[in-house]
């Protein structure tokens, strides 16, 4: 099978250099699996955005194990990185017209402009 035999080599070269990927809908049943597929197929380690709580509960209704090595979870409102990604993102955004503060709520109340960061400041892929 061609597509089996390419996706293998695939796995084998991401698997000879992890990455660490962000979810950043980390709260979300679908989320949740993927996250475990991949650091199950030792591609990496994962994080899930979300309030750790929420993340947790969500988890156990489902059957889902999160208490793996290779799982974390950050809850962007409160992270130690909020000021670093809020300096990037008004650095990037300014000129746009947006205001120091209105970064720092992006950063602090939506996971995708959190993620986005992360990726852009090379935290995660």
């Amino acid at each position: 099978d061609p597509i089996a035999s390419t996706l293998q080599r695939i796995y084998d070269r991401v698997r000879r250099q992890p990455k660490r990927i962000v979810f950043a809908e980390g709260e979300e049943e679908q989320v949740m699996r993927a996250a475990v597929s991949y650091v199950n197929q030792r591609l990496g380690t994962a994080i899930l955005l979300g309030r750790d709580d929420i993340i947790k509960e969500n988890a156990r209704n489902a059957g889902i194990e999160l208490n793996k090595q290779g799982i974390e979870i950050i809850n962007a409102r409160l992270s130690r990185r909020n000021g670093v990604y809020t300096d990037y993102l008004y650095e990037r955004m300014q000129r746009k017209g947006f205001l120091f503060r209105d970064c720092q709520r992006l950063i602090n109340t939506d996971r995708n402009h959190f993620a986005a960061c992360m990726v852009a400041l090379a935290v995660a892929k």
